[in-house]
């Protein structure tokens, strides 16, 4: 019976007595939290939290009574409230988790799902052609997605030529021209042995000067510096690439010999390879778009504007966004907890010396909790408050004492409450001895533990100390070598 509603009993005692169960919280906090928003107007997600939590009651319930979820933060709430509103104030707090999660979850999986349909809608439409950019912008590159027959190839790059430049400036620029192309040839690591395709550089003079390169050797390297290795001899063959450098009417050729050894011929280089063909065979051509092949090797492609996953990251992003909002609603509420903690371990000694103060008037301990229990302020006067209800409940002084030193959850407090149940049990003489010792003790921790946070602040603030001496050096040591090597 220890769920049940008490109404023949005062509100404050019916509160007592329900706080005496060890599972409160459990059963009934739930089910008035529900008709409570049931009659009012909540949002969807409050009301979705409210039946996930629910749902979880339940089956706690078919398991037996087994608890599931933050008990650690349970626990926490139940010590600084009580057990019953500490029960309600965690399933609060759960009720309002679960609405935010819900609603990011919701938000993002609303947001891939719109983004990865726009993406395919958007991308799926098959091309024929690629626009070519405006005389002096360069080369454009676009990344495809093709169908070669049944297979499909992704992220295929294609460079576009610029259209026709217009006529101006063209005996110096021709010269800066074959100036850069000379540095080109030298920065390349081994003539002699080519491995890796060339890329080989159609602009010059920041575009205003196009280079149209020809291979001696078609089968080996093209004229996009593609090599093709299935016309590859073992050990490498030499091939002459020469470049027309034009500007307006004006040319001028250069050529340079290199010794390939290819590598690699996948699909994806056989069309790319394709694609580079016939993209330089219509760079002569006045077009504001450039063709891309139908076919290779007798099979169809088809092309697509490659687009990025953005809706699975955006998914991936919302999960661990929920991921990191939940570990910090647990971690807001662990240290809560610690600060309770802290802030009755600081209060020890001074509610030790009130407690001595009264024991030695020779009052009894039930009249020093009466005594002590009508302090506003301080949280352990909060236990105090309540033990001294659970005394007035009917709970033997041996028993509430014990519970007030387990709520506690401090060494401290445990061994004080031992001692005032001892002097219950036994009657012992020696009560206002042992609690002034346990006094002074207590002082004397707090003056030790006080040191300890004032060293730990000392050592905090060596690491800026260091950081300032360190800006001070370079303060003084800079002018001075500045000064040293004639500056």
């Amino acid at each position: 019976g220890r769920n049940r509603d008490y109404d023949g009993l005062p509100r404050a005692v019916s509160g007592v007595v329900r706080a005496g169960g060890e599972d409160y919280g459990y059963s009934g906090v739930i089910e008035d939290m529900w008709k409570q928003k049931k009659g009012k107007k909540v949002g969807l997600f409050h009301s979705c939290a409210l039946r996930l939590v629910v749902l979880q009651k339940k089956m706690e319930r078919n398991r037996g009574g087994r608890k599931t979820g933050n008990r650690q933060g349970q626990e926490i709430l139940c010590r600084i409230w009580g057990r019953e509103t500490g029960a309600l104030k965690y399933r609060e707090f759960q009720v309002q988790k679960t609405e935010r999660l819900l609603a990011i979850l919701s938000a993002g999986l609303a947001m891939a799902l719109l983004c990865q349909i726009f993406l395919t809608t958007g991308g799926l439409e098959p091309l024929t052609e690629l626009l070519r950019p405006d005389s002096g912008e360069g080369d454009r590159t676009y990344v495809l997605d093709a169908e070669v027959g049944d297979e499909k190839l992704r992220k295929i790059s294609v460079s576009v030529p610029e259209q026709e430049l217009s006529e101006e400036e063209a005996s110096a620029l021709l010269d800066q021209a074959q100036v850069e192309l000379e540095r080109w040839v030298a920065a390349i690591p081994n003539p002699d042995s080519v491995e890796d395709d060339l890329d080989l550089p159609e602009r010059f003079c920041g575009g205003l000067v196009t280079g149209s390169w020809q291979s001696d050797c078609y089968d080996l390297m093209d004229a996009s510096g593609q090599i093709r290795k299935q016309w590859v001899e073992e050990g490498g063959e030499l091939v002459v690439l020469s470049v027309r450098l034009q500007c307006v009417e004006q040319e001028r050729e250069c050529s340079f010999a290199v010794r390939i050894v290819p590598k690699g011929d996948s699909l994806a280089d056989r069309l790319m390879r394709e694609t580079g063909r016939q993209l330089e065979a219509e760079r002569s051509l006045q077009q504001a778009s450039a063709a891309l092949p139908e076919t290779l090797e007798e099979q169809p492609v088809k092309w697509r504007l490659h687009q990025e996953p953005y809706g699975l990251w955006i998914l991936c992003l919302t999960i661990a966004g929920a991921g990191l909002i939940s570990f910090a609603y647990d971690h807001d509420l662990e240290k809560e907890g610690e600060a309770r903690q802290e802030e009755l371990a600081l209060a020890y000694p001074s509610f030790l010396a009130r407690l001595t103060l009264l024991a030695q008037t020779g009052m009894p301990i039930r009249q020093i909790f009466a005594r002590l229990s009508k302090e506003k302020n301080g949280v352990v006067y909060e236990e105090v408050r309540r033990t001294f209800r659970e005394m007035e409940s009917g709970m033997t002084q041996t028993e509430a004492l014990e519970r007030f030193g387990k709520r506690t959850r401090l060494p401290q407090y445990k061994k004080c409450a031992a001692l005032l149940a001892q002097n219950i049990r036994r009657g012992t003489g020696e009560l206002i001895t042992a609690l002034g010792q346990e006094a002074e003790n207590a002082f004397e921790e707090q003056k030790a533990a006080t040191r300890r946070k004032a060293e730990e602040a000392q050592t905090k603030l060596l690491f800026p100390m260091l950081l300032m001496l360190s800006v001070v050096m370079i303060l003084i040591l800079v002018p001075a070598w500045l000064s040293f090597g004639g500056l």
